[in-house]
């Protein structure tokens, strides 16, 4: 189960295009270690959920995942804020609302 996890991984490899973040392991209050990447380091700096490494360093990887586990205060912090900015930014509520205003948009213009 996501929300029993020490850590949540996201290493991907510089993409050509912006990477989407899957933010089911911060709405359930898991520390990410996720590669600093186009789309993702956004969310993670931002609401400072997690720690970035430069993508396909492993020893970067080690690294944050030792950071995590060996300071369980910090990484309930890092937990409680990935929670809260995905319920903020990715909540059913927050897309709907997001959408809606491009379809009232729309419909003004047209």
């Amino acid at each position: 189960m996501v929300a029993h996890a020490v850590v949540s991984f996201v290493p991907m490899m510089a993409p050509e295009h912006e990477t989407i973040l899957s933010p089911l392991s911060m709405a359930c209050g898991v520390p990410v270690v996720a590669s600093d990447v186009v789309g993702i380091s956004e969310v993670i700096g931002e609401s400072r959920c997690g720690i970035l490494f430069p993508a396909g360093d492993a020893r970067a990887i080690a690294e944050a995942t030792a950071r995590i586990v060996a300071d369980p205060a910090e990484a309930c912090e890092m937990g409680c804020r990935g929670r809260e900015a995905a319920v903020a930014r990715f909540s059913w509520q927050t897309r709907a609302a997001e959408r809606a205003l491009v379809i009232e948009g729309a419909v003004r213009a047209g």
